[in-house]
């Protein structure tokens, strides 16, 4: 059986429990209303404090995607907003190193990492995921 997840920053739901996502921490499952198939996955305090501030990585909700996914959802849906470019992402970083020898082996080793968005868009891809804007 599927159910639909939505990914949100809060709300009010009822309680149904927790499911382990494997993308660090788990984070709270909750039904949308008593009698829904659908779930809830809110990224709570404690998410926050172990995985850092938001906005995470497109690389660690591309592995969430994926993860919720191979769970079974049958639809995933964002309410949040994906509107700039990833700033966790290997080519955004590559702009802040220094002019110096060492900065250029690091911009060349890291220009080899696969770019955040990319990551994320090819787990949408393979899912039937619905964002916001």
């Amino acid at each position: 059986m599927s159910s639909s997840v939505f990914c949100h920053g809060g709300g009010d739901f009822v309680q149904a429990g927790e499911v382990e996502l494997q993308v660090g921490v788990p984070l709270a499952c909750k039904l949308a209303t008593s009698f829904s198939k659908a779930r809830v996955v809110d990224i709570d305090g404690e998410s926050l404090a172990r995985l850092g501030s938001w906005p995470w990585p497109r690389a660690l909700m591309a592995r969430l995607v994926s993860r919720l996914a191979e769970l079974g959802a049958s639809t995933i849906a964002f309410d949040v907003l994906f509107a700039e470019p990833d700033y966790a992402s290997p080519r955004q970083l590559i702009a802040l190193l220094p002019q110096t020898p060492e900065g250029k082996a690091l911009r060349a080793q890291m220009s080899a990492l696969p770019d955040n968005d990319r990551l994320l868009a090819q787990a949408i891809s393979k899912s039937r995921v619905v964002t916001g804007f």
